[in-house]
């Protein structure tokens, strides 16, 4: 039973399940709309759109909560749960989790260029602070006297301490 992803908005909700998707605002139907279009390019340039789709769907699913508390809507305007939805959605689009999920990504260790086609020849050593040793002209700072200003009048014990 694979089919293809529908072109509008409103047959995919249809499809997944939700009855009252025209009955919803206008804005809403067209937020959802150009979701749904961005969704499709993502699927035609071969990524993945199994977690878009999935946040579409709960956030239909929010709206559709949305128009039943604004209309006081009588009966159901859905027909399953999120999690049945999102089972209903594998099984008529299988297609979905196919693509490719990673970015192409350059890595970290690559050299850098600076000014005129140069290569930068330093390279960044970690240090852990076990291995520095400490000479006569290393020696760690000494740590001030840690204490706590008290305002006069006051007391440790509280503001209203009658005993001084």
């Amino acid at each position: 039973m694979e089919r293809e992803l529908p072109t509008e908005f409103v047959t995919f909700a249809v499809s997944t399940g939700f009855l009252a998707t025209n009955q919803w605002s206008r804005a809403s139907i067209e937020s959802f709309q150009r979701n749904w279009e961005e969704i499709l390019i993502q699927k035609k340039n071969g990524q993945a759109v199994m977690l878009p789709i999935f946040s579409l769907l709960y956030r239909m699913n929010i709206e559709d909560d949305a128009f039943l508390a604004r209309e006081k809507f009588e009966g159901t305007s859905r027909l399953k749960s999120v999690h049945d939805q999102s089972i209903r959605v594998l099984e008529l689009y299988p297609q979905i989790s196919e693509g490719n999920t990673n970015a192409h990504k350059e890595p970290a260790s690559r050299f850098v260029q600076i000014g005129l086609g140069l290569t930068s020849s330093y390279k960044h050593r970690s240090l852990n602070r076990l291995s520095v040793k400490l000479d006569e002209h290393t020696m760690p700072k000494p740590k001030g006297y840690r204490y706590i200003l008290y305002t006069p009048g006051w007391s440790v014990r509280g503001a209203f301490d009658d005993e001084h």
